[in-house]
């Protein structure tokens, strides 16, 4: 699969472009592409795709986006991971006094 990103956002696969739907979903791949390999956060993502204005819906149209990428370009091409929550691997102990 190729990722065309200068000039118009295009995806070929064995020469063949790949329908990539509307707006919101090729930037949507754009920032994806950018930070390839890297987890991006929903947050980020959604601040990305509609800066200060995200609608009340956006978490879910995220996950619209997301599904219809999936199933043009192939359901691993794009991966989720659950949030990160800071562990501790060892109990904290207090000092004594």
């Amino acid at each position: 699969m190729e990722f065309r990103i200068l000039g118009p956002l295009e995806v070929l696969e064995n020469g063949r472009q790949i329908e990539l739907g509307g707006a919101k979903q090729r930037a949507l791949l754009a920032i994806l592409l950018m930070h390839a390999n890297e987890v991006v956060s929903t947050d980020r993502l959604i601040d990305a795709l509609w800066e200060d204005d995200a609608p009340e819906t956006g978490r879910k149209a995220l996950q619209v986006y997301i599904s219809q990428l999936r199933k043009a370009l192939g359901k691993e091409r794009i991966a989720t991971h659950p949030p990160r929550r800071p562990r501790c691997s060892k109990p904290l102990s207090r000092p004594r006094g």
